[in-house]
């Protein structure tokens, strides 16, 4: 692995869920706030949910 090669490299957030997601779930869920389109994306399987905001720029 070269991490030169990389697109781009996102920080995650992670948590233990307290039931499990049998099958890959991906959110990408916008916000309702109004201005600059923004939201949550989260990514769900077996008993973790990762999760970052994003911003559209």
């Amino acid at each position: 692995y070269d991490a030169a090669h990389d697109v781009a490299r996102i920080g995650l957030s992670r948590r233990a869920l307290p039931m499990t997601v049998e099958s890959l779930t991906i959110w990408l869920a916008p916000s309702t706030a109004p201005g600059t389109p923004r939201g949550e994306l989260r990514i769900l399987w077996g008993t973790t949910e990762l999760s970052t905001d994003w911003v559209v720029r």
